[in-house]
């Protein structure tokens, strides 16, 4: 949950797309470690679509899902959803990220059998 403060906004008083990409980052890789337990990943944006701006003073949550375990990889499902001073929760974007899970060199490396059964118990995951 953050609160979009006004260094967060363009010339027009909207929020930056740049911004909100970043959290989707923070927010995917959290939930990453949190839900498997990997520390070690890099990340790419499949899509993201944006269907409501951000003002200052919204509210906005990232919801985060275990969409698919690869072999190397983990798709998390991010949704953004916002709540203003003057409406109800709505939802104003949604992105697929793929994370790689990567070694000390940066090379993409199979995600351990530990990792995957801690998955497994997390609703959505395909162990």
């Amino acid at each position: 949950m953050r609160l979009i403060l006004p260094s967060d906004v363009n010339a027009h008083g909207t929020v930056f797309g740049g911004a909100i990409l970043s959290e989707y980052d923070l927010a995917g890789a959290t939930a990453v470690r949190s839900m498997l337990g990997l520390s070690r990943i890099t990340t790419r944006h499949l899509a993201i679509d944006f269907t409501r701006a951000l003002y200052p003073d919204d509210v906005f949550t990232i919801y985060a899902r275990l969409a698919r375990i690869g072999s190397s990889s983990v798709t998390i499902s991010l949704e953004g959803w916002r709540t203003s001073p003057e409406s109800e929760e709505e939802q104003f974007s949604s992105v697929r990220c793929v994370f790689v899970h990567v070694n000390q060199h940066g090379e993409p490396m199979r995600i351990p059998d530990w990792a995957r059964a801690r998955a497994s118990a997390v609703e959505g995951g395909e162990p």
